[in-house]
């Protein structure tokens, strides 16, 4: 038996003895159903491959409740010049998710990154060009009632130590996040409103930074009365390369939820991203994996987890070069659909996760 097929077969039997006995063996199992027990919904972001490969869309429809487009609700991609819509790939996988019974996420309606190109063609009616594209966005998809309002707009180093310094608040300032967010809830009071944000697990002064810019955003949103009750935490976990600092991501989600807020857990996947050399072997990354999902379910006011991508084919992740290094993958099922150690830590974190009829709020 060669080395990389001893790692592979070794770290299989670890895994799985943590799992419920026979569960992973059944070729049934169902991550949405798992976490439907326990009142948590369970998705997945999804790009064109969705249509093109009849056994990606069969692994998606056992497993996932809901669809997150990766890239086609993004502002470039449906306005990618002022006043001129392209919906061919929007109106594509919104009749897909209405076909087969999929809930849709709206991903993202104020992503700056994704408006750049337009903002430097934007003159001076800027705010009511934002309210007729967010407007106009809605209206063409009025089953979508879940939408990440702002995404990634935090910087410790920006506006009173939260807000980034783009090119949205160079021109609008920060009354932008007020007017956005009250002439979003106007037009449908119903619509869950999600800040999405990456912040990261880990121990170094950089990610504490983070951390706290968030709490302090979060905090802000409260004191201006901001109809945002939902904080999306990005989940590229990068454990290969980071030690996880369990008492103080524990404080923080603790943190959320004493603001009052829901969490999703958003973009999870294991990265391979910066250039840190390996630090963590398998075995570890997967108790890593673990217990952040268990950490952050435990506070018992997690409504979704959202993978980004659920399968190594189609991982964008799976690109950084570090991936040859190891014998596991970005995503829950590798590239055969067999279950990665992503998938088992998910599995063993939603079988030990409290039941959410049962916690309190």
């Amino acid at each position: 038996m060669n080395r990389r097929k001893f790692l592979t077969t070794t770290c299989s039997l670890m895994l799985t003895s943590t799992l419920s006995k026979g569960l992973l063996a059944d070729d049934k199992i169902s991550l949405k159903r798992i976490a439907s027990k326990k009142n948590i919904g369970f998705g997945t972001a999804v790009g064109k491959e969705i249509y093109r490969n009849a056994r990606y869309s069969n692994l998606v429809n056992l497993h996932c409740a809901s669809l997150t487009p990766e890239d086609s609700f993004k502002w470039h991609q449906l306005m990618p010049y002022r006043n001129n819509y392209s919906f061919d790939e929007s109106d594509r996988l919104y009749d897909y998710c209405l076909q087969n019974n999929f809930e849709l996420r709206g991903h993202a309606l104020i992503f700056e990154k994704s408006m750049r190109r337009w903002l430097k063609q934007c003159g001076c009616s800027l705010e009511t060009d934002i309210q007729r594209f967010i407007s106009t966005i809605t209206a063409r998809y009025p089953r979508i009632v879940s939408w990440d309002l702002f995404n990634e707009i935090v910087d410790h180093r920006g506006y009173k130590g939260w807000l980034r310094k783009d090119t949205l608040f160079e021109k609008l300032g920060a009354s932008y996040l007020t007017d956005v967010a009250r002439y979003t809830h106007e037009i449908n009071p119903n619509y869950e409103l999600v800040i999405n944000e990456w912040v990261g697990p880990y121990s170094d002064g950089y990610f504490r930074s983070r951390r706290n810019a968030m709490l302090k955003m979060l905090e802000a949103f409260k004191n201006m009365d901001l109809p945002i009750n939902v904080f999306g935490i990005q989940s590229h976990l990068n454990f290969a390369k980071k030690d996880y600092d369990r008492r103080a991501w524990q404080y923080f989600c603790g943190e959320i939820r004493d603001l009052g807020y829901d969490i999703k857990i958003t973009e999870i996947d294991l990265s391979m991203q910066g250039k840190d050399r390996l630090a963590n072997n398998e075995s570890t990354v997967l108790k890593y994996t673990t217990q952040y999902l268990e950490d952050t379910l435990a506070q018992g006011n997690v409504k979704d987890i959202i993978c980004w991508g659920l399968t190594d084919a189609y991982a964008y992740s799976m690109r950084a070069p570090d991936w040859n290094k190891v014998t596991y993958g970005a995503t829950p099922f590798d590239s055969s659909f067999e279950f990665n150690i992503l998938g088992k830590a998910l599995v063993s974190a939603l079988e030990n996760a409290p039941n959410y009829a049962s916690v309190s709020a």
